[in-house]
């Protein structure tokens, strides 16, 4: 929003012709032009962009020096312009086949623009939105909410320190349920109107901690921050409780990429062993977070039944970490039972669901022993950290395929948590060296996606 002008941008998506309609207003002070820029990467350079200059619409591309050069093929269709509200209209195609235009693809596309856009603020009922200190939005990196349990004895909650320290409390061990997250980017949650968060009521212990993490790159001193959430809440009920389960990989090394990879998938698992705590008709899932940091690129959630790829919850192939916003999914997705800083990479997904489960966390990680035996079959000292077994290996093409290859098959660790950060007990194996789940028909699609079903003609 530049000063004195306010800037809206409204789509629409004709699938059948696939194409987007857009609709931009803007008001206040006038400007000489207004670009919309479309990106994978939310940087202007390299970006595709239809500019506005009063008359016409002109489709381009950003280059080097962020110089604003013209498409010699016109894809920005120009629909016209009222003169009243001061808004234009133009089209794009989802494709053009234009290498200097974005492809519009499933998951997200982002927008760059020029001057600025306004910002709409949207609440309803019920929804948590992130508060960020004016100031720090770029020190603010994720934040999370989360609900304490009863220590069983009388406790001072005044703790406000390091998350990591020697001195926090032990008490804080018992606020693992998480009932809200946040991550850099994204916008407010709404409940649908089938659930919501509990909050308070009877068995409720009145206590909540908020975590936050910070990516202070520039070592800058004295900042004084006051981030938060904003709760909007009501005393009319919904039909359900909501949860949030985490899915992805377990925080480990065992889960780390071998050293001058391109691209290196690895894949998290939620096995049926823990589903089975799930309620007898399932989880809805209404919105999904998909969260990584700067290795991050291609993240995906599929949904199996019997072995089957029935559909995916959500996909970004264009993944950011510095927007990561919430999906808010135009229709629930029915699963049936069946710490680090930025450096650090993590992939996992916040889904939000309803009814609310036992279950906090389904992630996953390749067996710690099945690892060491790789590394040992390799001349490597099983006994050493992990993270030291990947330096100390000698790679070629060869074992980066063999260790894709245990990535795909190998056994699990397994961290199926309940709300109180204890696994679930008596499972037969500890939720150690649990199988991989049996994928009986692979995806079927038009092109294969060879990083969810690896074959050697890849």
């Amino acid at each position: 929003k530049p000063s004195g002008t306010t800037i809206k941008i409204w789509w629409k998506t004709d699938w059948k012709r696939q194409e987007v309609y857009y609709s931009v207003r803007l008001s206040g002070k006038p400007v000489a032009w207004f670009l919309v820029g479309f990106s994978d990467h939310g940087k202007y350079r390299g970006s595709d962009f239809c500019k506005f200059d009063g008359a016409n619409v002109v489709d381009g591309y950003i280059g080097r020096g962020l110089a604003m050069e013209t498409d010699i093929q016109q894809d920005c269709v120009f629909y016209g312009r009222n003169k009243n509200d001061g808004s234009f209209r133009f089209m794009k195609k989802f494709q053009t086949c234009d290498m200097r235009d974005y492809a519009v693809e499933v998951g997200t596309t982002q927008f760059v623009v020029a001057t600025g856009i306004g910002d709409e603020k949207y609440l309803t009922e019920a929804t948590f939105e992130a508060n960020i200190t004016k100031g720090n939005e770029h020190l603010v990196h994720h934040m999370e909410i989360y609900q304490c349990e009863n220590p069983g004895h009388d406790f001072q909650w005044l703790y406000n320190g390091d998350c990591n320290s020697e001195h926090k409390p032990r008490e804080t061990h018992g606020c693992s349920k998480v009932i809200a997250a946040w991550a850099f980017g994204a916008g407010p949650v709404v409940y649908p109107p089938e659930a919501g968060m509990p909050l308070g009521g009877p068995g409720f212990y009145p206590y909540l901690m908020v975590e936050i993490h910070y990516n202070n790159v520039e070592r800058e001193r004295d900042v004084v921050d006051n981030s938060g959430f904003t709760i909007t809440y009501t005393d009319q009920l919904r039909p359900y409780d909501a949860g949030i389960l985490e899915l992805g990989l377990i925080y480990s090394d065992a889960n780390s990429i071998p050293p001058r990879q391109s691209a290196f998938p690895i894949t998290g698992y939620c096995v049926a062993d823990c589903t089975q705590n799930f309620p007898p008709e399932g989880i809805n899932i209404f919105a999904t977070q998909l969260h990584a940091h700067l290795t991050g690129r291609k993240l995906w959630t599929s949904h199996y039944r019997n072995g089957v790829k029935i559909g995916e919850v959500n996909r970004e192939n264009h993944y950011s970490p510095h927007w990561q916003h919430v999906n808010m999914l135009g229709r629930p997705i029915n699963v049936l039972p069946g710490g680090y800083g930025i450096e650090d990479e993590m992939c996992v997904n916040y889904i939000h669901y309803y009814p609310a489960s036992e279950v906090e966390v389904c992630k996953s990680a390749i067996d710690n022993s099945t690892l060491r035996a790789f590394f040992e079959q390799m001349g490597v000292n099983p006994t050493m950290e992990i993270s030291e077994m990947y330096k100390a290996a000698k790679w070629s093409r060869e074992r980066y395929s063999n260790l894709q290859e245990l990535f795909n098959v190998g056994d699990l660790n397994m961290h199926c948590l309940q709300h109180d950060g204890d696994p679930f007990p008596n499972h037969p194996s500890g939720w150690q060296h649990v199988p991989q789940p049996e994928i009986r028909v692979g995806p079927f699609d038009i092109v294969r996606p060879p990083f969810e079903c690896p074959a050697i003609n890849d």
